[in-house]
């Protein structure tokens, strides 16, 4: 399924569960990866509310906040990522912010530079 086809099902799994923070989670990257950031970063700052202890969601905040030029809060949420990261020891997110966060693992990103 791509992430187009998605966005309904995990619309109406928000609007079922609102406080799932995965499926606002799964949401906001399914916004960001068709290019609506500006609908992602909602769906992704309420994710991070729900589920502070979850570092991947910070990351795919900061991520979304750096491509909306929000530069500060794309910090906030890097430093947010890097301390829940050390904090839990987690193994869920990338190692380091730096390294690009792939929504979907079954689908390699490209090395390519992006526009």
């Amino acid at each position: 399924m791509d992430s187009i086809a998605g966005i309904p099902f995990a619309e109406e799994a928000v609007k079922l569960q609102p406080k799932y923070s995965f499926g606002h989670y799964l949401l906001g990257l399914l916004y960001f990866d068709t290019g609506e950031t500006v609908r992602a970063i909602p769906e992704l700052e309420t994710a991070s509310r729900l589920a502070p202890q979850e570092p991947q969601f910070y990351c795919a905040l900061g991520n979304a906040y750096a491509k909306a030029g929000r530069k500060q809060e794309a910090a906030r949420a890097r430093t947010s990522f890097i301390r829940v990261q050390r904090r839990e020891g987690s193994e869920s997110g990338p190692t380091a912010y730096g390294e690009a966060h792939n929504p979907n693992p079954a689908r390699p990103q490209s090395s390519a530079p992006q526009p």
